[in-house]
C-alpha cells in the first residue's frame, strides 16, 4: 500500500473522520481529502506527526515497510538461508510422519491413537513409527551441525551384504589416518577445484603413492599435457561425495563422542554460517 492508501488505513482504523485528522494537524478537511486521494502529499513535519500519532514509523506510514517485505519474500535466498530452510522444513517433516508433535501444533500424519508417552521430555509425543521406519539425527553442536534421515528400504539393507566388498573397502580407507587427513585436507573451502596428486599429499603430508591410489578411488581425473610434463589433474570431491564423506565421519562422531556434548532433535538450529564474510 502507498502513502494515501495507508493515511486513509490508520485514520479508519482509529475510528477518526477526516476533519478530525485535519483539525489536530492544523489543515482542512479538503488537504486530508487530497492526501487520501492521491492529490497532494504532506510535507516531512507534517508525516512525522501522522505517524507519531497512529503510533507507526515513517516507513509503515509510506508503505516503505511493506516493499521492503515484499521484495524479501521475492528475493533469491542466500545459501545460509536455503540451509536453514532445508533443515527446518526436514526436522518438520520427519517429526510429523512419525508422530511427534507440539502441543501448539496439533497437524500430523498419525493417528492420536498411535501416540504414546512424552519422549525425553521433550514436549513431543512419539509414536512406534519412530523406531520401526524412520531414524533420524538432528544434531546441533559446536562440533557438528547437521540433519540426517533414513527411512527403511524395500529390503530392509539386503545390501549391507550384497555390497559387502564395496562397503569394506570404503571403510578401509576412511580408517586410515593418512586418508582421514587427505579427506578433511580436501574437504575445506579453501582447497582448489583443480589439483594434482603431489599437490594433495604434500597438503595432507602423506604420501604420493596413498593420495594416487585414493584419488583412483573416490575423486575423478584427466590425463593434461602441463608445461612441467603430462600430469593427471583431479577435480575436488563433488557436492554429493562430500557430503557422504562427511555424513560418514559426522556419525561415527556422534556415535563414539559423549552424548552431553550435542542436543538431540533440537529445532532452534544455530548451524555456524557466515564465518568466512565475518572474518574478512
Amino acid at each position: 500500500m502507498n502513502l494515501s492508501d495507508n493515511i486513509a488505513k490508520y485514520r479508519n482504523a482509529a475510528g477518526e473522520t477526516q476533519g478530525q485528522l485535519a483539525e489536530l494537524l492544523g489543515v482542512s478537511n479538503r488537504t486530508v481529502s487530497k492526501w487520501e486521494n492521491s492529490e497532494g502529499e504532506p510535507d516531512v513535519g507534517t508525516l512525522m506527526k501522522i505517524a507519531e500519532h497512529y503510533g507507526v514509523t515513517l516507513d509503515e506510514l509510506c508503505g516503505f515497510a511493506a516493499k521492503k517485505a515484499e521484495a524479501e519474500n521475492t528475493r533469491e535466498p542466500s545459501a545460509d538461508e536455503a540451509a536453514l530452510r532445508a533443515f527446518s522444513d526436514a526436522f518438520d517433516a520427519v517429526n510429523r510422519l512419525r508422530g511427534s508433535i507440539k502441543e501448539e501444533e496439533p497437524d500430523r500424519f498419525v493417528p492420536p491413537s498411535l501416540l504414546k508417552e512424552d519422549y525425553r521430555n521433550t514436549g513431543l509425543r512419539t509414536t512406534g513409527v519412530f523406531t520401526s521406519r524412520i531414524f533420524s539425527l538432528f544434531v546441533n553442536s559446536k562440533e557438528n551441525n547437521m540433519a540426517l534421515t533414513l527411512l527403511r528400504n524395500r529390503d530392509n539393507f539386503a545390501w549391507l551384504d550384497t555390497s559387502a566388498d564395496e562397503l569394506t573397502k570404503l571403510l578401509g580407507y576412511l580408517a586410515d589416518p593418512d586418508i582421514r587427513r587427505l579427506a578433511k585436507v580436501m574437504l575445506t573451502d579453501t582447497f582448489p577445484f583443480h589439483y594434482t596428486a603431489e599437490f594433495a599429499a604434500e597438503k595432507a603430508g602423506i604420501s604420493v603413492e596413498k593420495t594416487e591410489d585414493f584419488l583412483e578411488y573416490a575423486a575423478s581425473g584427466t590425463v593434461t599435457e602441463l608445461i612441467e610434463g603430462t600430469k593427471k589433474i583431479y577435480m575436488k570431491f563433488s557436492g554429493r561425495t562430500a557430503g557422504l564423506i562427511l555424513a560418514i565421519f559426522c556419525c561415527a562422531y556422534e556415535i563414539t563422542g559423549e552424548p552431553e556434548t550435542f542436543e538431540i532433535y533440537n529445532a532452534d538450529f544455530h548451524p555456524i554460517l557466515g564465518e568466512k564474510e565475518e572474518r574478512s
